[in-house]
């Protein structure tokens, strides 16, 4: 190993710390007999992360339909909740080929624009839509089957 006086001088002073760290002190007083400590009382804390944090943060149901019938469409509609930022759709299907599902929220012109779209077999298992940063009221999922089937929905927000 190359040395240079920077070097040296981090190795003795690494060499003078560890000698004055293990070695016992000479003239030390004789320990005091200690005692438990008693308990002490901390004030709790409302950190923004941990445990409180993550019983607030949860999926939970806007609204729950089930469509019984056999269909081929079916176009259900919600109002967003206030504070709600972020949103998914589960749905699921049966009897029918496959299944096209379309997002979309009402603009002011009373029009609705499709913000997310997906499409998923029709064997009973469950399928995703999720958006972040929803920030309009009024919002509909158009299911569209190629066969008639059964369709089972859920909005829900994360929050």
């Amino acid at each position: 190993m190359r040395t240079n006086l920077t070097t040296r001088a981090g190795l003795v002073g690494v060499a003078a710390a560890t000698a004055l760290t293990l070695a016992p002190a000479a003239n030390a007083a004789p320990a005091a007999p200690t005692r438990p400590a008693a308990p002490r009382a901390t004030a709790p804390t409302t950190a923004p992360f941990g445990e409180a944090a993550a019983q607030r943060a949860r999926w939970w149901t806007i609204k729950y339909d089930i469509h019984r019938r056999p269909t081929k469409t079916w176009s259900p509609q919600w109002n967003r909740p206030s504070g709600v930022r972020v949103m998914q759709i589960v749905a699921r299907c049966w009897g029918g080929d496959h299944m096209n599902v379309r997002l979309a929220y009402k603009r002011s012109t009373k029009t609705w624009r499709v913000i997310k779209t997906g499409k998923w077999d029709c064997t009973g298992g469950a399928g995703y839509l999720r958006i972040h940063n929803a920030g309009h009221k009024t919002y509909r999922v158009f299911f569209k089957l190629k066969r008639k089937g059964k369709i089972d929905y859920w909005a829900q927000a994360y929050s």
